[in-house]
């Protein structure tokens, strides 16, 4: 920017006014044109209008970037871009392709004011308590009805007829085991139905 001046807000936002921004904003607000040689008059009404109007747009910025109500716009009287950690450009006016004003934000000023304008995700489906997740949770129960250990060479020499030995007592009650690690608490007995087997419980398995 050759001529004009620099209003900034904080150090992620400032506003570009070149030199005849003020007279063209006054003439739009007024939708009238300005002499080319107005009077000392008609200046101080020009410059009050234009201050105005920026003070209103300072404002307008300093709500919609969310910045403290309190933050003061400093009036930066060169030509040189405000120092902004990546800064982001904004044209501002009634023709595109020559901006009146140009908005200079940071990076993290933009992408704040994007997030907190976008809309919140909708509530999601509401969990269901972990108690009745869990109750619906498929278990497999066995009967531990014992162990015995033997060499390699002893099981390579099973026969059909060989007896095994448990190290279970036949009228001792049997452990419950789940999915084949956990001891559950509980116990219980062979029943023989024909020619089915049948675990009897003989103690509670959720005492």
């Amino acid at each position: 920017m050759r001529d004009g001046y620099w209003m900034k807000a904080g150090h992620g936002l400032a506003i570009a006014v070149p030199a005849a921004a003020p007279t063209k904003l006054v003439a739009r607000m007024l939708d009238a044109s300005i002499p080319e040689h107005p009077s000392e008059a008609d200046q101080r009404v020009v410059k009050d209008l234009a201050r105005a109007c920026l003070d209103d747009l300072g404002h307008r910025l300093t709500v919609a970037f969310r910045l403290p109500s309190d933050i003061s716009w400093v009036i930066v009287d060169h030509a040189d871009m405000p120092d902004i950690v990546t800064p982001r450009e904004f044209g501002l006016g009634v023709e595109p392709q020559v901006p009146l004003l140009r908005i200079v934000a940071g990076e993290d000023l933009v992408i704040d004011m994007r997030k907190a304008d976008m809309p919140t995700a909708p509530p999601g489906d509401r969990l269901l308590p972990m108690s009745m997740g869990l109750a619906l949770q498929q278990l497999a129960i066995s009967a531990s009805l014992g162990r015995c250990s033997l060499t390699v060479s002893e099981m390579a020499g099973l026969s059909e007829g060989d007896v095994l030995v448990f190290d279970q007592v036949i009228e001792k009650p049997i452990a419950l085991v789940l999915d084949g690690k956990a001891v559950l608490p509980g116990k219980c007995m062979i029943d023989h139905v024909d020619d089915s087997l049948r675990l009897k419980l003989l103690e509670p398995i959720n005492r």
